[in-house]
């Protein structure tokens, strides 16, 4: 849906960010963002990121739309192990872990080169029980559970101002054309919690969902991920 007083990655990309930091258990060092605007030659409507979280060593992609004729809210994560899709507009099985994989097989000389062969692997698929429900009811009882117990939430203000400032530093990557480096501590102030390193690897979302708690175990499940790509389209 267009809005006029933001273009479509301040109105899609927040959700990719907040599911890739809270999968990760990280946030981004350096942005890099490109947007075009289609319909509206002063609004950008579609848009793609770069992240790079510098801790793990892994890139994130994220493309948000407005002009995509499906809404798509999907993750796929890409382990060196396995491989695992979260597809939230499906109603069942909405979370599969695939015994696939890729890796370039290497000669006499050292590492594979170009033109020399891959060895795929293909096996199974694991379809786990999800307990699904609705985001918003949930989000609504954790809140009042937070505000009644005193209790930090899983998700609370310093997880949005991280959002925010990534935000800031893709908007002004797509002004200059250059990827920028994410402030987290204007002034000297960092409010974003401790974070622990983990695993190398690689997570894709496409059109951002609202994550159960029992998706952050996925990673565990595939091994270290590679690159991180998240998109999103439609609504």
């Amino acid at each position: 849906m267009f809005h006029g007083d933001v273009n479509v990655l301040w109105d899609l990309a927040p959700h990719d960010l907040s599911i890739l930091n809270y999968v990760l258990d990280s946030r981004p060092t350096t942005v890099a963002a490109w947007a075009g605007a289609h319909a509206h030659n002063q609004i950008e409507d579609v848009a793609y990121l770069r992240l790079h979280y510098a801790e793990l060593d892994l890139v994130a992609q994220v493309h948000v739309s407005w002009l995509n004729p499906s809404k798509v809210r999907k993750v796929t994560v890409v382990g060196s192990r396995r491989m695992a899709v979260y597809d939230d507009v499906v109603e069942e099985e909405r979370i599969k872990i695939f015994d696939k994989g890729v890796t370039a097989v290497a000669g006499d000389d050292g590492p594979a080169a170009n033109g020399r062969p891959f060895a795929y692997r293909r096996g199974g698929i694991e379809i786990p029980f999800v307990e699904s429900g609705e985001p918003l009811a949930i989000e609504d009882r954790v809140f009042v559970e937070s505000a009644t117990s005193g209790a930090r939430p899983p998700s609370d203000g310093r997880d949005g101002l991280t959002v925010v400032r990534i935000l800031a530093a893709a908007e002004q990557s797509r002004r200059e054309g250059v990827p920028v480096d994410v402030d987290y501590h204007p002034g000297g102030i960092d409010r974003h919690r401790d974070v622990v390193p983990a695993a190398q690897g690689m997570v894709e979302t496409t059109n951002s969902v609202s994550l159960p708690a029992s998706v952050g175990g996925v990673a565990a499940a595939v091994g270290q991920a590679t690159p991180m790509t998240a998109v999103r389209n439609g609504r």
